[in-house]
This record gives C-alpha cells, structure tokens and sequence, in this order.
C-alpha cells in the first residue's frame, strides 16, 4: 500500500490579531503597563481658538459634490441604475457608524469590486435566458444577482474568518495584485470614454472584448418563440460568411453554408429601442431550393444498405417518393399501395412518427421543417414502411410505484390512482421489485390519456413515471444477429448528454436508445427481454476508485444534483456546493480503517487512522492533485497508466473537487484489478526542422531501403 508523501508541519497561520506595525493598533499595545513605574504625563497646553472660527467650510461643499458623479460611475460600471450606487453610499457609512469598531476602515463601494460585479451579473442573466444590454432583463433581475452575489462573498468571508483560512490570500502575490488593479484602471477609463465622449458602440456587443462581439443565434421560429438561443462570439471584423459558418458550427450543422443566411430578429421581438443600434439578435434561415436531396431508410431490416438518397423537385411528392425508392431497395415486385412514408422525429425526450399523406409535395415539406427548426431538421429522418393495418395496442411502462406489492395490489392502487378501465387496460408484467408494472392498452385514446395522467400523478409523495414502450419484432431477426442496447444518462458530462442521446438515435434505431432519467435501465431490459441476444456496451474511462470521504462527498453532491439538476449548471455553483458539503464532512469519517479490511497481492495490509482508501491508475487525482510529491522525492516512483501496477492510497482529508458515479456499497468484497490499456492510440510525432544540405542529412538519403520495407 503506497502512502501519500509526509508534509513538514507548518505553523497554522489565520485571520487572529497580528502584531500592529504602529502604536496604538493592537490590542495589547493600547492596556496600560501594570509593573513598570510611570511618570506623569505632562498636561496638555490648551489650545486658543480665536472667537468667531466655525471651522473649515471646503468639506461640507466639496464632498457632495464628487461623491454623487462618482456613485453614478460605480453604478455604471456595475451595470445598475445610479440610485442603487446612491443608497449604497449613504447607508453603508450609516450602518457601519451603528456597528463599526474602528473608524479607519474605509467602507463603501469602489472601482474594482464594482467591475466584477458587473460582468458577474452581466453573465448570470446571460446564462438565465436574459440579456443584460437589453432594457427587457430590468433592474430589478439584476439587483437581485447583485445582492446574491454580495451575500455569497460576505459568507465566504466570514467562513474564511471562523475557519481561520486567511493564509490563502497569501498564494496571491502583490505582483499579480497590482497587474490585476493597472489592467481595471485601463478598463474602466476605457469603458467610460463613451460615456465621456458622448458615443455609445452597437449594443449588438454584450460587454464583449476590444476585439470580439458576441451574438445570439436563433435555428428557426420554435427557438424565437422559446427564447431558446445559442451565443457565438466572433471577431469585430468579421465577414458574414464567418459569422454563418460560427452560427452553424453552434447547432452542429454541416451542411453547406451557401444555402444559408443570417436574418436580424425582427424589431417588435427584441423589445423597444433605437433603430440605429444593430441587431444583436440573428436567426439562421435557409434559402429557397428548387431541389433538395433527401435520405429515405427501409423500416425493415435491410442488410448492408443504410439507406439510399433521392433528388427531390417541388413535383415530388409522397407516392412519387415510394415509387422510386422501392426499387432501389429490392421491393420492386410488390405493389406501392402496400407502403407508405413516414416522418419520425428523434428528439431527446420523445420518438415521433407521423405517416404522410399520398399527395404532400415533399419539398414543401423540407422548408416548413427548416423554417420551424434547423436542429429538428437534423434530427428528422423519412422511413419507407408497410402500410397494413395495425392491431390498436400499446405497451405503457409506469415506474415509480412502491416496492415489494402483488399483482392484485399494484391494479388495485392504479385503478384508484388514474381510474383504468378493466375493458381496456390488463397488467402484463409486474417488477414488484423495482416498483413497476407494464400495462397492455387495446385503445389509443385511452393509452394517451393514461400516458398524460400517469405523468402527473404521485403516489405516497413520489411522482410516477411514463414510457411509452416500442414493439419489437425479434421473430423477424436473423439467427446470427446481436442487436445493441444503448443508454444514456443525459445529466452526466456537463448537462451535454441530451445531444449524445440525440446522435445515438439517429445512428442507430431511436427504439433502442433509452433514457435512464426516464424509469431507469428497466424499460430498455423489458424491450429486449424477448431477444434471444443482445448486448448492453457501457463504454466508460475508470482512472481512479475511492472509498470513504471523496465517495461520500461525491455522492451528496451526486443526490443534490439529481433533486434539483437545473440549478447545477453553473461551474461556480456546483463547487460552492461541494465546498460547503466538505464543510459538512470534515473528520467524519476518521474511522474508516475500522470498517474495511484491505489485501493487496493476498496479503493483508494494515490501515492507519485514514478518511478515504484511492486505487488509481493515473498520475493525479482529484481535479489534478499531485499524490507523490515532488519528481526529487525518491520515496515514490510517478505512476503510469501502461506500468501495469494498481497503486492504493490513503488520504486524510478531500482538499480538491471530486467527480464520478457514486454509490452506498453493502457489506461485500470489491476485487479490483488493472487491466491496463487495450486500445492503440496515435500519437503526432514531433520532429525538429531539418537544416537543408547538412552531412547528416546527406548520410541519411544514402541509406538504403530494405526489401519490403515502408517508404
């Protein structure tokens, strides 16, 4: 068992009474001395005032004076309204009066504080949906983040002041310092030229750099009327077709940019301003085709032909479509009035399918999805399939029930939960286990209004759960074949996971793709239970394991985001989470060596007083920290992944964010190996440029190739 490397201790260094630098700062300098002899201190001589002195009159006229303007700047560069910066000059001198302890510490706002504040809640209200240069967020949306954020800063200061962690403000050098403070003053007298000057720049620019502007980009009518838009930023001198190929690359768009354009918001959306300011807000639209080339896939298995592509004019339409696409996937000899087309859209919350009637021009088509949409344009693919009647039944999953109950009960609680209808709804399956059932609807109308209602409904305080299950036909599978089960998890990986679920069903058969926020792995085990093969690939990267204080700290901050996920998007956020639960845990788990029992290579190790047991395989961990010390330690040799060794570690303490899957492990044995890696990976060599017409060069050419050899 490795260890971690030891530290020299150091003196604990906090935020207590330092020696004063001058007399009469410190507490101890301002008690009278008890055992030295003292002498008395000569009286004062009075001071004569002459009759008739009131005192100088300059301050009472010149402090007003400068202190509004410069209230008014603060405010600006805050982005708030001057009365804000006006109050907080009166009343925090007047709280401070009430509650202060000495009278020179200067209180108020100033220069500095004031910029950050302002980019803070210039991208908080950007990151909300808001646009903080539009009048539309209001003043009141950011007060409200500005006093956020000032509360938040006044906790941490007083954590750091309890916590006596005052020693970090030391790694800040005064260097950086007063480079951080030259590069505010040229900001802010930059920012207020325009101010100065009497010139405002395109608002189009939201607090963008000197040499970039940012932009919000709409995909069609649905994202204007969701305000659901997408920020690209773009060099100030830009030409358009950078601009468009920037907006297209945000909604991962590859087409080519010529059939596209960038079209200004029209005014009335962007809320009452000037006309002479550009637009900042663009929606992407396609331009007019006379013809268009569509992908039409077979419904049925089709070995090695994906699909085939067609050129669509604005003759064509759906019975145009099927006749020439039969062909060209072998059905030619059955007759088209047995096919049909069908339009499925695979969203990242739902699979659906719409059959097109015989005569609509498939063009026209095209454009309303592209003008409704261009990210659903991507998503949206065209079956040909078999038009046979179909016998009305559907398969709903509900999830979410309670454990361990019968068949009689679960109808029973249903029965009185949604009012199902003994004609037309029977209980299939019961996984009294997991606290699911899978109901048999022989009634479309009476399977959507169970659908909409079984979303809506809690049992004993829990919500239940929906899902639509598909049908498949594993009768009609060949004998070799191995179909995939695919899940996605769409709140790991930074909230990106929805558009991982969207690629993976258009890649494959949306069918097979499932969600597991929505009931779990058991509705995609429940689909394939019938196949006689199937496989499940999880495709992970396992660079460390930990038991006991990062697991649970990770799994607190894990339970935090599965309650409320739409609150963790922030990066800022979720460390402030994870710090405070640290907090929580500190020398809470100092008797883990009590509860586990360690054997590395069959033989048993015994553990110190430890927090956390790590088996890693990487040279860091943590979000980079450095377990083995220096590279002049020669205690510890640097890990490696290839070395095939599986080092453990001990840790007494979590001083760095931690990120995985956790999970409450019962009592067991976990075995863990390395496996090391398996997959061959390229690496660009790096090759020094070659001086031309050099001896060694010309001993190289000379060389000559052996027979068989790469040239």
């Amino acid at each position: 068992m490795a260890s971690p490397a030891n530290h020299q201790a150091r003196p604990a260094v906090g935020l207590g009474v330092q020696p004063a630098s001058r007399p009469g700062r410190a507490w101890e300098d301002r008690q009278p001395p008890a055992l030295l002899p003292t002498e008395p201190e000569p009286e004062p001589e009075p001071v004569r005032v002459p009759s008739g002195f009131r005192g100088p009159r300059s301050p009472r006229w010149t402090c007003p004076p400068s202190s509004v303007p410069q209230a008014i700047a603060y405010s600006l560069l805050a982005g708030l309204q001057p009365v804000y910066s006006l109050y907080t000059s009166f009343f925090a001198n007047l709280i401070y009066f009430l509650m202060g302890t000495s009278r020179h510490v200067s209180v108020g706002i100033f220069s500095l504080l004031c910029l950050m504040v302002g980019q803070v809640v210039d991208r908080e209200l950007l990151l909300a949906g808001f646009d903080p240069a539009q009048d539309g967020a209001g003043p009141g949306d950011k007060i409200r983040v500005a006093t956020a954020l000032t509360l938040m800063a006044g906790i941490y200061q007083v954590l750091l002041g309890v916590l006596r962690l005052g020693f970090v403000s030391a790694y800040l050098s005064q260097p950086l310092l007063d480079g951080f403070a030259m590069g505010a003053s040229v900001t802010i007298l930059t920012s207020q030229l325009r101010h100065l000057l009497g010139f405002c720049p395109g608002s189009h620019l939201l607090r963008s750099g000197p040499d970039k502007q940012t932009l919000k980009i709409f995909d069609g009518s649905d994202a204007v009327h969701r305000n659901r838009f997408r920020v690209v930023s773009v060099p100030r001198l830009a030409r358009s077709e950078e601009v468009l190929e920037a907006a297209l690359r945000a909604y991962y768009i590859t087409e080519d940019p010529r059939g596209f354009e960038l079209q200004a918001l029209p005014w009335p959306l962007q809320g009452p301003r000037s006309r002479e300011v550009s637009p900042e807000a663009w929606i992407i639209r396609t331009l007019p085709r006379t013809q268009d080339v569509l992908k039409i896939y077979p419904a049925w298995l089709k070995v090695g032909v994906a699909y085939v592509s067609i050129r669509v004019t604005p003759e064509s339409t759906a019975r145009t479509v099927v006749l020439e696409v039969l062909p060209l996937l072998g059905r030619q000899a059955e007759g088209p009035e047995s096919f049909q087309l069908e339009e499925v859209y695979m969203g990242s919350r739902q699979v659906q399918r719409t059959v097109l009637a015989d005569e609509e021009s498939l063009l026209s088509r095209l454009r309303d999805i592209r003008q409704t949409s261009l990210r659903q344009m991507s998503q949206t693919r065209f079956y040909v399939a078999e038009s046979k009647a179909v016998a009305p039944r559907v398969s709903l999953f509900v999830g979410g029930l309670p454990p361990g109950l019968s068949p009689q009960e679960y109808g029973s609680l249903l029965d009185e939960a949604v009012a199902t209808k003994a004609g037309l709804v029977t209980l299939s399956h019961v996984y009294s286990a997991q606290g699911a059932v899978v109901l048999d609807v022989a009634c479309f109308s009476e399977a959507e209004r169970l659908y909409m209602l079984v979303r809506d409904t809690a049992v004993h305080g829990r919500l239940l759960t929906a899902l639509v299950l598909p049908d498949v036909l594993h009768t009609k599978l060949p004998p070799d074949c191995c179909p995939l089960l695919v899940f996605v998890n769409p709140k790991s990986g930074g909230l990106k996971g929805r558009d991982l679920l969207c690629s993976f069903r258009k890649l494959l058969n949306p069918h097979q793709v499932f969600e597991l926020t929505n009931g779990g792995p058991l509705p995609g085990l429940h689909v394939f239970a019938q196949m006689p093969r199937f496989r499940v690939l999880i495709v992970q990267m396992s660079n460390y394991c930990g038991i006991g204080i990062d697991a649970e700290l990770s799994l607190d901050f894990h339970q935090a985001r599965e309650e409320e996920p739409s609150k963790f998007t922030s990066r800022f956020h979720n460390k402030g989470v994870y710090v405070r639960v640290g907090l929580q845990k500190m020398n809470h788990a100092r008797s883990l060596h009590k509860e586990i029992r360690l054997q590395v290579e069959q033989q048993e190790v015994e553990l110190p007083s430890i927090e956390g047991l790590i088996f890693i395989n990487i040279p860091s961990w943590g979000s980079g920290a450095d377990l083995w010390g220096s590279d002049s330690d020669s205690r510890f040799e640097k890990p490696r992944m290839d070395d095939g060794l599986l080092e453990v570690v001990g840790v007494t303490g979590v001083m760095h964010m931690v990120d995985g899957e956790p999970w409450v492990q019962a009592p067991g044995h976990m075995i863990i190996s390395a496996v090391g890696p398996k997959v061959h990976m390229l690496r660009k060599a790096k090759q020094k440029p070659k001086k031309a017409g050099t001896p060694k060069d010309a001993r190289a050419d000379e060389v000559p190739t052996p027979e068989g050899g790469l040239k």
